[in-house]
């Protein structure tokens, strides 16, 4: 193996307990039309109360990341991640709190020099309107990854 591909979101049952908190299963999100209510009148509130709590959540699990990586002298690529899995451009979802969280997933892991490929996000085709009508938003990030170093 010449490299580690992990993915990352800031819900994830090992980074954080955000979506136990909100009572949002992830595994049935696919089928329980329950969980996307849950989604829109949660997840953004949630995260609102204290953001820094859970950007500390994401760091933690983007430095223990690093930290593999320099254990193992492997490069890093995440090609999806940084804030929560199931999002959709869906009625009552707002795309800022989740735009958030993913420039500061990338700009903490670009800081780090262990990431030889980053993505914005898992969000960032263009079936998922409300994120890719932000061009400023990619460009700005696009940017920051093209500009970070490489230990």
């Amino acid at each position: 193996m010449d490299l580690l591909e992990p993915h990352i979101w800031m819900a994830q049952e090992e980074v954080s307990d955000f979506e136990p908190r909100m009572g949002f299963d992830l595994g049935k999100a696919g089928f329980d039309p329950a969980m996307y209510d849950i989604l829109a009148r949660k997840a953004e509130p949630l995260y609102r109360e204290n953001p820094d709590h859970w950007k500390s959540c994401l760091k933690g699990g983007i430095d223990l990341l690093a930290e593999w990586s320099r254990e193992t002298g492997k490069p890093l690529i995440t090609t999806e991640g940084w804030a929560l899995v199931a999002y959709k451009d869906w009625p009552l979802l707002d795309w800022e709190w989740v735009k958030e969280l993913c420039a500061f997933g990338v700009e903490e892991a670009s800081k780090t020099g262990r990431w030889m490929a980053l993505s914005t996000s898992h969000f960032c085709g263009p079936q998922f309107v409300g994120m890719w009508q932000d061009i400023e938003w990619h460009k700005r990030l696009t940017d920051l990854i093209h500009q970070g170093h490489i230990e």
